[in-house]
């Protein structure tokens, strides 16, 4: 005979609740874990060149000799940007950073 997960009373025995509680709480840490990595951090990407033409494509991609690219925090970086470019921001001028996400990858943010 199979053993019922609901008794005659509609309540659930005891192991079936735990199993219940237990699923949900990694669920929930989990998505914890999850979102605390996506939250911003005070770093970011922070690169610099000696000349404006050195950057490849839209963002940080770079060649050069004479660049630079550090993983600063990102008042560090906006004051290079001020500066050396008049703080004109992250996306223009000789001094550009991307905003880095909480985890291990601030070095590729940005790259493209």
């Amino acid at each position: 005979m199979k053993k019922e997960i609901v008794s005659r009373t509609g309540r659930l025995d005891k192991p079936a609740r735990w199993e219940i509680i237990v699923v949900t709480g990694i669920i929930l840490i989990l998505s914890l874990i999850t979102g605390m990595c996506l939250m911003p951090s005070d770093r970011c990407n922070c690169v610099v060149v000696s000349d404006e033409s050195q950057y490849i494509g839209r963002y940080l991609k770079h060649s050069g000799p004479d660049s630079r690219r550090t993983t600063v925090l990102k008042t560090t970086c906006k004051r290079m940007d001020q500066e050396i470019d008049g703080g004109d921001g992250p996306e223009k001028g000789r001094v550009r950073w991307a905003d880095c996400k909480m985890g291990p990858d601030c070095e590729e943010t940005g790259m493209f």
